[in-house]
């Protein structure tokens, strides 16, 4: 039985839908007083809970790391065949997370997502918190909440983080600019969307 971390949206505040940028401790009193693991099929009905997601975004100077998810080998059903800019997955049960805080949870399951989902080693320093993305639009995202991260990759990068990791889940890999990306973003996981409005929004704010 696989089990999967879980908070109970009860204990969250300020939670809303979009990108958020904020923080853990604006949105727990103390986050790990709340965790809890569930098995993944009834996680995926419950709405009073909220599983977790690393949702970490590879950005190579002023490019964003992009690709297609498999119709046909995709773990997440609902969302086979779409594209995606975020690099990330479920965060199973550990026995070493019993004496971790939520942030080392999170930090732990993104680095492994990461090697397996892209061949990509990197050290826990090397990530960024950036909030939080929640989508109540649909039913899949009534369930989830993505923790927004980020790695600059500039410095880390070589050809074969395209032919590293799950090449048969994550396709058509390719680094795009924003304006790709805000172009084609018709196309993009609802996460995804809301990430890439988001950094527009912060784009013409620095301009």
């Amino acid at each position: 039985m696989s089990l999967i971390l879980v908070i109970a949206k009860s204990n969250i505040s300020k939670l809303r839908q979009g990108s958020t940028k904020t923080y853990f401790d604006s949105m727990f009193e103390k986050p790990e007083d709340y965790i809890s693991y569930m098995e993944r099929g009834f996680a995926e009905t419950n709405t009073q809970y909220l599983q977790l997601i690393p949702y970490v975004l590879l950005k190579n100077k002023d490019t964003i790391f992009s690709y297609q998810r498999s119709k046909k080998n995709s773990g997440e059903k609902r969302l086979g065949g779409k594209y995606s800019i975020g690099v990330g997955g479920h965060i199973d049960y550990k026995k070493d997370y019993d004496n971790m805080s939520l942030v080392e949870i999170i930090r732990d399951s993104a680095l492994r997502e990461l090697q397996e989902e892209v061949g990509l080693s990197v050290s826990g320093a090397d990530l960024t918190f950036d909030g939080f993305v929640y989508n109540t639009d649909d039913s899949q995202g009534l369930v989830h909440l993505g923790v927004a991260m980020s790695v600059n990759v500039a410095d880390l990068l070589d050809s074969e983080i395209f032919t590293k990791g799950e090449t048969h889940i994550l396709l058509n890999r390719e680094f795009l600019t924003l304006k790709e990306l805000e172009a084609n973003s018709n196309r993009y996981e609802a996460w995804s969307k809301l990430l890439i409005d988001s950094l527009n929004t912060e784009k013409s704010y620095d301009n």
